[in-house]
């Protein structure tokens, strides 16, 4: 029997040729341009490839695509995706038609190639690669395909409730999407941060007013504002003080330092990466600070008179928006309620609306997963695994861990320097290749540990 790298090789033009019908598909989620057909695609893949028909999950928004395939044994694993991709904009950034792929110097470019329909494709072909292979599925396999990953999964929630009975039924979940490290070694990803994103708005008249005129009279938002923040942080202590914030941040354990302190870190590459200089964190710190601590970020702020010279007037509103990560057991819910408690204080004049908020999530580091996971990723890759006990941003992966209640493993497939979001997104041929492996390794694996 051929191998894998034989039977990828002897069908890669195939793999290439439909990996490009599916970007060319668009499916870009803000817009809505070309959904359907890249649902239909995305149908077309399961049943074309891995002989499964798929239910289309209506939802308020783009509808997910799920799908069950039969195995062998009773373990089930439920892999995500998406099928959406950001829009191209700005178009005129683009070196090729950014629906249209192209390859050059061993990258592939397109939108959406990283982010994340390569990742996806990549996964359905390495699971077609095994079927070819050994003509059956060792295990259940499952797959949940949304379409408005890109829009912040705002209607994956209510998916995953209505059809919690297909989906409950299901041991591990894997979501393969996000980057890999930029040393070119495969990640494994246990958790996330958490987010709750909003906006305050102090509104003190209907108009600006002469600051002369009106001074001493009307009050100024921006000075309002800032009172604001400063009852929920603290500049002098450099931390947050909305109560209670604090209560539920976890330490790393012992085992998560011990990842921690086998992840490659390069001081110089860091304050390239993020534009900064005389970085003083050691390995521990920086990780720490990235995975096991809560962040505190004004994203936006902007009042009155910003032009050339002076105007001197009294703005009639101010308006600031915050992101806060959360880590370890923090509640987005909790917190958010005393934040508006903060703000109330300064009613009428402050006024507050919540975006968006997700829950941080963690899978036990001792789950029996990982192991699997990092003995089929080394496998694919021939590389040492590195293990994020949190990633440092943020995903909808509460719905698994949190509703779902099941252990779920994050595996990304793209490399780091993606450009996802921006113009000229690409991934590395080798990568896609990788990706295939990985997800007929991760078939293999699970069938013999499992």
């Amino acid at each position: 029997m051929i191998d894998i790298d034989e039977f990828i090789s002897n069908n890669f033009n195939f793999f290439q040729k439909s990996l490009a019908e599916l970007i060319a598909k668009k499916g870009v989620s803000s817009t809505g341009e070309g959904i359907e057909d890249a649902i239909e695609y995305v149908q077309l893949l399961f049943s074309k490839l891995l002989n499964t028909e798929t239910k289309i999950l209506k939802t308020n928004g783009n509808p997910a695509i799920y799908a069950s395939i039969p195995g062998e044994s009773p373990f089930t694993v439920l892999f995500y995706g998406h099928y959406d991709v950001m829009s191209p904009d700005p178009v005129d950034k683009w070196n090729s038609d950014p629906f249209k792929l192209t390859e050059k110097d061993g990258k592939f470019y397109a939108r959406g190639i990283g982010d994340n329909k390569g990742q996806l494709i990549a996964q359905i072909l390495g699971m077609y690669s095994y079927l070819k292979l050994h003509k059956k599925f060792p295990f259940n396999i499952k797959f949940l395909v949304e379409g408005e990953e890109e829009q912040g999964s705002v209607h994956l929630p209510d998916v995953v409730k209505e059809y919690g009975d297909a989906l409950l039924n299901t041991d591990l979940v894997v979501v393969v999407d996000g980057s890999i490290h930029e040393s070119g070694r495969p990640v494994l990803r246990l958790g996330n941060r958490g987010l709750i994103c909003f906006e305050i708005r102090v509104k003190t008249s209907d108009f600006d007013s002469h600051s002369g005129n009106a001074g001493n009279i009307v009050k100024n938002p921006v000075i309002l504002l800032n009172k604001i923040i400063n009852k929920l942080y603290s500049f002098d202590k450099d931390c947050i003080i909305i109560p209670h914030f604090y209560d539920d941040v976890l330490e790393p354990t012992d085992l998560e330092k011990k990842w921690i302190n086998a992840i490659p870190y390069d001081k110089s590459s860091v304050e390239k990466r993020f534009g900064i200089s005389n970085i003083k964190f050691d390995k521990q710190e920086y990780y720490n600070l990235l995975m096991f601590n809560p962040t505190f970020n004004v994203s936006g702020i902007y009042s009155g008179y910003s032009g050339e010279g002076t105007k001197n007037i009294i703005p009639s509103e101010a308006v600031a928006k915050f992101d806060i990560r959360l880590v370890g057991k923090q509640n987005p819910s909790e917190i958010m309620s005393n934040i508006k408690k903060v703000v109330q204080e300064f009613s009428p004049f402050a006024a507050i609306q919540e975006f968006v908020s997700y829950p941080p999530t963690m899978t036990d580091s001792n789950s029996p997963y990982i192991k699997t996971a990092i003995k089929a990723l080394e496998t694919a890759s021939n590389k040492k695994v590195i293990i994020e006990p949190v990633m440092a941003g943020t995903v909808p992966n509460y719905v698994w861990t949190d509703i779902l209640k099941k252990p779920t493993l994050t595996i990304p497939y793209a490399n780091s320097d993606q450009n996802n979001h921006a113009p000229n997104e690409n991934m590395d041929k080798c990568a896609f290749i990788n990706g295939i492996k990985s997800s007929y390794y991760l078939i293999k694996e699970f069938a013999e540990d499992f």
